[in-house]
């Protein structure tokens, strides 16, 4: 009797390596598919407007930060050397404008600062930078 009792007791097993080796291969797809979107290295709450639009053009971008930082065409100077740095790049420049992307918590007087030099520099033109109203 002992003998039929063993026989009839099956021992189950699940091999999960081939479950572990598809939900891999979904995660490598997954992470390779998906798509990042690129930020410059500076964060910054522009102000919202009504009225934005893009502008594709040759950019001579300044970026003010709120932590007082400023940054000319992605590296980060003193403001004193804004002016001959501007000028410079205004020269290869065929349409000689400027956009100043401020955070919104810098002081309005930085700013305008900034407009006069770019001005005294021979910029034709200013942009300020802003985003769309609906975007948070």
């Amino acid at each position: 009797m002992e003998f039929i009792k063993r026989r009839n007791q099956r021992r189950v097993s699940l091999d999960i390596h081939p479950l572990i080796d598809v939900v891999f291969l979904l995660l490598i797809f997954f992470m390779v598919t998906t798509t990042f979107s690129e930020r410059p290295g500076m964060k910054l709450e522009l102000p919202a407007s009504e009225t934005a639009s893009s502008q594709s053009m040759q950019e001579l971008t300044i970026v003010l930060t709120y932590d007082q930082r400023v940054f000319f065409q992605g590296r980060e100077i003193e403001l004193a050397n804004l002016s001959n740095l501007l000028e410079k790049a205004l020269k290869r420049s065929s349409e000689k404008m400027v956009i100043i992307s401020a955070d919104q918590r810098v002081e309005y007087g930085k700013v305008v600062a900034v407009m006069d030099i770019a001005k005294k520099s021979g910029a034709r033109g200013l942009t300020i930078a802003t985003r769309p109203a609906s975007e948070k």
